[in-house]
């Protein structure tokens, strides 16, 4: 469920709040409980409701949605960033195991071309079942569409694994290092307005990322992805001219808008930022990064 509010604080909201722990996993016989392992598995354990979130080894450390989301609101209140900002965040099931959370700056946008405006993001995930490490992400928010503006600039994302804590400082480093990034995109779009495209390069790369292995190990190609791509392509190219930004466009709509009838959408979301993030590199030669 995704929900959405404009604040005057950052405070953690009360759905993601609750206390979690480190337990011990058993497994049941005829007559006794045995206790795993805990360097093969320990429970994740929401102490309010004793259900269990994840299972990992006992090297896994527990960083809670509280602590990223505290961090995070921590780290913008060191930086002088307007604070009006709309907050949304999504669970993925029932449970709070893993979310999702946006903040959106609404003071901070820039305009590459008239009434195309774009406001600086800070989108940041974590998760108790494996789903996520911790990850932070500052880029922009496209309104007309609504497409995340993802960048292959490193300073402009943060990882981490459950096996140390998170950093306040380092996120406000991040956050102010990558609004840089932001501001100066402006020039990156336009130049992107006025580079053309080579079509048969673009329809290698979609074909590259439209292929899987089968269950029987043949590669074999999603052709209803490849459509979807190249459909969407030419309407930004109608839109826009045959040129970078309506291919950046096209990347940014495909990894944003995921059909929430899938098993996981924010995974889905989550691991198709990770492939356009591939595609605006040199390795791609699409001509994002040259």
């Amino acid at each position: 469920m995704l929900n959405t509010f404009n604040v005057t604080n950052l405070d953690c909201p009360g759905e993601l709040s609750f206390p979690v722990e480190m337990q011990n996993l058993y497994a049941t016989t005829e007559d006794e409980l045995v206790q795993a392992n805990p360097k093969m598995a320990m429970a994740v354990v929401n102490q309010d409701s004793g259900r269990i979130l994840g299972v990992h080894t006992s090297s896994y450390q527990i960083v809670s949605h509280k602590e990223v989301w505290d961090s995070i609101a921590q780290g913008i209140t060191q930086t002088s960033l307007p604070k009006d900002i709309t907050v949304e965040y999504q669970t993925t099931d029932p449970f709070a195991s893993a979310f999702r959370a946006d903040f959106v700056f609404n003071d901070l946008v820039i305009e590459p071309k008239v009434d195309d405006i774009i406001k600086y993001r800070i989108r940041f995930y974590n998760s108790y079942d494996g789903t996520f490490s911790i990850n932070i992400q500052a880029e922009g928010l496209r309104l007309w569409c609504l497409n995340g503006c993802t960048t292959p600039h490193t300073v402009s994302s943060w990882r981490a694994r459950h096996t140390r804590n998170v950093s306040v400082d380092a996120i406000s480093n991040k956050i102010m290092a990558a609004l840089n990034v932001f501001h100066n995109h402006k020039e990156v779009y336009q130049d992107w307005m006025q580079t053309p495209i080579d079509m048969y390069q673009v329809n290698q790369a979609f074909l590259k990322i439209c292929k899987y292995k089968s269950v029987t190990g043949k590669v074999k190609t999603n052709d209803k992805m490849f459509s979807n791509l190249t459909n969407s392509l030419e309407k930004e190219i109608d839109q826009h001219g045959r040129n970078l930004w309506a291919l950046y466009n096209c990347l940014t709509y495909w990894q944003s808008h995921v059909d929430q009838d899938k098993n996981n959408p924010t995974l889905t979301e989550f691991n198709r930022r990770q492939t356009v993030v591939k595609m605006l590199s040199k390795d791609y030669g699409l001509g994002f990064y040259n």
